[in-house]
């Protein structure tokens, strides 16, 4: 790692500014500023101007052409005969949402039409990996260390940049937040970097009455041991302090109102996909125990379609309706 610490693992990146970088970042939304449909988090010693880069890398694969999509493109018709978005003016329910007159975004993804049209989102077409490879499992490390076929770079992009880059806080106990279990391989090499899937509950265990006191001690006692431990200790509990310093429940799901059939219907696919589940268990039989599971998430899916909460929370007075809609997925999405 002390021979990538610091290789950029591509010429290109030394001559890119930090605001240049974000700008250009091919086959990633590269969002220019804070809109008000983007969740804030504020922790800033001053003022400042300065980027934060919101990576959210969805392993797998997203089909683009299924997102935004050329409908004056006869060819995109021709070769999609079958899965192709019908066009923003045709009557078809699915249609797409013009984004200008040349590419249109898919319904499903229309809440982030406001922030295209205030200049907010940049979608990059046409840009991924030159690299021949057919092994997905190659395809995502690549992206992720920002260079292929070199298995010699371990550290990845966003690691690389943090570790180059000044802090805006020289005494900032965090650098960066992984929302996983384990690191995510975009982040290794960043300097005081921590994998955390839940912030909310990132703190000292034991009884609640005496964190407070414990910390403290904890505290007092790493400040006079070398500094090879207590260091890493101080940041340890200045990222306790500085986290549990964040409202992260500010989206707490609520019960809602009063529920419909589809809700109804919802709750009864959930139970007995679970005791389907079980008996499946029950038989050693994992291929039916997946299938049932699998039922329920598909009826999520047709509910969330059906619902359109993204719809709904545009007016103001479906407020209770959406937190109905939200609560219920939520609950059944739990269980899968």
């Amino acid at each position: 790692m002390a021979d990538h610490a610091h290789d950029t693992g591509c010429a290109e990146y030394h001559a890119l500014t930090r605001r240049a970088f974000v700008g250009t970042a091919a086959g990633a939304v590269a969002l220019a500023s804070m809109p008000a449909w983007l969740p804030k988090v504020v922790l800033a010693q001053n003022a400042s101007s300065r980027d934060i880069i919101v990576s959210v890398f969805l392993r797998g694969g997203a089909d683009g052409l299924s997102m935004v999509y050329p409908f004056t493109d006869t060819n995109y018709y021709t070769g999609r005969p079958t899965i192709a978005i019908p066009r923003p003016d045709s009557t078809a329910a699915n249609r797409g949402v013009a984004l200008n007159g040349q590419f249109a975004i898919s319904s499903a993804m229309s809440a982030l039409v406001p922030a295209f049209q205030a200049g907010n989102l940049l979608v990059v077409h046409g840009a991924g990996l030159v690299n021949t490879t057919r092994s997905h499992f190659d395809a995502q490390r690549f992206i992720e260390v920002g260079k292929a076929a070199d298995p010699n770079l371990v550290t990845g992009w966003l690691g690389r940049h943090l570790a180059t880059s000044t802090p805006m806080r020289s005494n900032a106990p965090l650098r960066a937040l992984g929302l996983s279990q384990g690191l995510p391989r975009t982040l290794v090499g960043a300097p005081k970097t921590l994998p955390i899937p839940n912030p909310a509950n990132f703190g000292l265990g034991g009884q609640a009455s005496s964190v407070a006191a414990r910390a403290e001690w904890l505290r007092t006692d790493y400040q006079t041991v070398d500094t090879s431990i207590g260091a890493p200790a101080l940041d340890a509990l200045n990222t306790v302090s500085l986290l549990n310093a964040i409202n992260f429940t500010g989206g707490t799901l609520h019960t809602g109102g009063e529920l419909t059939d589809e809700e109804t219907a919802l709750q009864a696919s959930l139970a007995q996909s679970i005791a389907d589940y079980r008996k499946a268990m029950d038989d050693y039989d994992v291929a039916k125990g997946l299938e049932a599971m699998s039922r329920h998430v598909v009826h999520c899916n047709g509910y969330t379609e059906r619902m359109k909460p993204w719809e709904l929370k545009k007016d103001p007075a479906n407020a209770t309706r959406v937190q109905t809609v939200l609560y219920h997925l939520a609950e059944s999405l739990a269980h899968c």
